[in-house]
């Protein structure tokens, strides 16, 4: 039986840790699917979003290869979603067998408390962009997210 990391494999990716730190070539498709994947040249990664059981489902049930949810905390870099709940997220996680990618929020004060929800990585954009040392901050959030991936 194939495993999630197995499927990030089969898309060009060495490792699943690989993908979700930016070094595999996939799109993010937010919530569309459908037609959009039909058409899509084989081999690349599809990301969708999810916010439901549902929704996630459906994106994989259309060809999704990994979904982003959240978001799992408040964050301003989306101001317009509403915080994601933490068994919501872990439903998502049991549902399906693609990697779950938690976005929204996400930083080294509260990276921790999404560890037992089942994510396979997560997805930061303010955390890093607003540190004064980059670097560090990446070296910080990867040893951290580490402990949270199952």
């Amino acid at each position: 039986m194939k495993t999630k990391n197995d499927k990030i494999k089969s898309k060009g990716s060495s490792t699943p840790a690989d993908s979700f730190l930016g070094l595999a070539i996939g799109l993010s498709l937010g919530t569309l699917f459908g037609i959009v994947t039909d058409n899509l040249a084989l081999g690349m990664m599809i990301g969708v979003s999810a916010h439901t059981v549902e929704e996630a489902k459906k994106a994989v049930a259309h060809g999704a290869d990994c979904l982003g949810v959240g978001a799992v905390f408040s964050t301003n870099t989306k101001t317009d979603v509403d915080v994601l709940p933490r068994q919501t997220l872990i439903d998502i996680c049991t549902a399906v067998d693609v990697p779950v990618v938690a976005i929204g929020g996400i930083h080294k004060e509260n990276i921790l408390q999404l560890k037992g929800t089942g994510v396979d990585g997560v997805a930061l954009v303010s955390a890093i962009f607003g540190a004064e040392d980059i670097e560090a901050e990446c070296k910080e959030l990867k040893a951290l997210s580490e402990q949270i991936v199952k």
